[in-house]
């Protein structure tokens, strides 16, 4: 990622793609390696126990709206600060979903069903980390939100929507 003092939409934009691609290519790679659904469908406490994973990424992904501290209206530039705050959010989103995804591809491996359960938890994975990071208008007006609960105006889904 880029400094944050240089980072743009765009450029967050290319960094949500690139690790969304990164991420789907290297679980495609472990579900081929892996042997893909050649063996049996795993019990169903290791579906459970994967999907709870992802889910408990997601939470956390979630709560991290919750962390944001308001600017207050004398800040210099609150388009900048909220950038730089959005940004920090989003890689921290990124630690939080693929870590879940991590640990699924652990357990995996600790399974002789592995590519079974890279596909159960690679698919809700990677929909909960496209969710959770691409500056959607929801993502967006959520942070803002918080950023302008003190009364500052920082502008992060007006700077997003213009090119």
């Amino acid at each position: 990622m880029p400094d944050p003092e240089e980072t743009s939409p765009a450029e967050i934009r290319n960094f949500v793609r690139l690790q969304l691609g990164l991420t789907a290519l290297f679980l495609v790679i472990l579900f081929a390696l892996l042997g893909g659904t050649d063996s049996d469908r795993p019990p169903i406490w290791m579906i459970v126990l994967s999907l709870a994973i992802i889910a408990l990424g997601a939470v956390l992904a979630e709560r991290a709206w919750l962390r944001v501290t308001p600017l207050v209206p004398s800040t210099p530039d609150p388009g900048r600060a909220a950038l730089d705050i959005y940004v920090s959010q989003t890689v921290r989103k990124f630690v939080y979903c693929e870590g879940a995804l991590l640990v699924c591809v652990i357990l995996a491996f600790a399974s002789d069903r592995a590519g079974w359960l890279i596909l159960i938890a690679g698919i809700p994975g990677l929909a909960v980390l496209a969710f959770e990071t691409w500056p959607t208008d929801r993502n967006l007006s959520l942070t803002e939100a918080m950023l302008d609960a003190k009364g500052a105006k920082s502008g992060l889904l007006e700077g997003f929507e213009t090119p």
